[in-house]
């Protein structure tokens, strides 16, 4: 669902690895004065002058980077939440907590709406949206930058406050126990708790950006640091696909079209549909309370009978299917519009 947003944290990550390779191929040459590559890089006068600045150079622009992606990423899922919400209920359906934080940052972007960083919005848009979702008028939208604007860094409390305002309570919970992030941080051995590695982002990127850190990483350290980072984003886009598909399967019933009722070897299921069209290909996700899957149904049986496809027209039709990835048992079938 938010695979797209993935894909630009995957990319701008692998520009900082392939820097950090060319730095690494660099130090080597330095080590060895007589190879061919430190020849080459000396002809090209490529070789840092200067190590000790080299390493500074190196260590500010990774961080400085890996914290945008970090706030970036942030506010996106935000913003993708927010273009969501108007399918699942209307304006004044909202908590009051909700449309009086709304309020306040509509009433500050009309203040600052001249302001560079609200350069993509225009004062009459701004209050047409406003007034149409007032009159609980289909189809309405928000102001994701009503919602998403922050003035501090994304520290846990920052963090947790921009996802609470957009009504998406608990999220530092769920990464803390995300199983991902908590293997990774294991196998990197860092010792330090979610909270605390966040924190040092925030720090070092506060340092960095008045270029004299005092503390300057090693690149494996950095390469670690870029591991973290995509970690954590996979955890909060997996944290943020389950409130949506949450939200989908409450709000919009229709959505869900079984329960998993059995589950076998070799990720075969049984599921209990009530109605909708299953295809073979077609991707659904598996919701439980904690968690969602996304998986692909691989292929269908019913009555022992193969089917490329099986139009639910009736409650209580029991379904074999063979998905792409483990599923829970009592997860419900929800097929999810992009």
């Amino acid at each position: 669902m938010l695979s797209s947003l993935l894909r630009q944290v995957a990319d701008r990550t692998a520009v900082l690895e392939n820097f950090l390779r060319l730095c690494t191929a660099c130090d080597e040459a330095a080590e060895q004065p007589i190879s061919v590559l430190s020849q080459e890089l000396l002809a090209r006068n490529a070789l840092p002058g200067d190590l000790a600045q080299e390493r500074t150079f190196r260590h500010c622009s990774i961080i400085i980077q890996l914290y945008a992606i970090y706030e970036f990423f942030a506010e996106a899922c935000i913003a993708f939440w927010l273009a969501r919400l108007p399918r699942y209920q209307s304006f004044s359906e909202l908590s009051a907590q909700f449309k009086n934080t709304y309020r306040y940052g509509l009433g500050r972007i009309i203040q600052d709406i001249d302001k560079r960083r609200y350069r993509n919005l225009s004062l009459p848009v701004v209050l047409e949206k406003y007034l149409h979702s007032l009159r609980d008028d289909p189809p309405w939208e928000l102001v994701n930058e009503a919602l998403t604007f922050h003035a501090t860094n994304l520290r846990r409390a920052d963090l947790e406050k921009l996802f609470g305002s957009a009504g998406i309570d608990g999220v530092w919970h769920s990464l803390e126990t995300h199983d991902l992030l908590r293997a990774q941080l294991i196998e990197a051995d860092w010792n330090n708790s979610l909270e605390q590695m966040i924190l040092d982002l925030v720090t070092f990127r506060n340092d960095a950006s008045h270029g004299t850190p005092d503390e300057i990483l090693g690149l494996e350290i950095l390469y670690e640091w870029i591991t973290f980072v995509k970690g954590f984003c996979d955890a909060l886009a997996d944290v943020v696909t389950h409130r949506i598909v949450k939200a989908e399967a409450s709000h919009l019933p229709e959505s869900v079209l079984g329960v998993v009722t059995e589950t076998l070897h070799g990720n075969i299921v049984i599921a209990t549909c009530n109605h909708g069209l299953i295809r073979v290909g077609d991707g659904f996700y598996f919701l439980r309370e904690a968690n969602c899957t996304l998986a692909e149904i691989e292929s269908i049986q019913v009555n022992d009978v193969d089917q490329e496809a099986i139009q639910v027209d009736q409650a209580g039709v029991e379904i074999g299917l063979r998905t792409s990835k483990k599923v829970g048992l009592n997860s419900r079938l929800v097929l999810v519009e992009n």
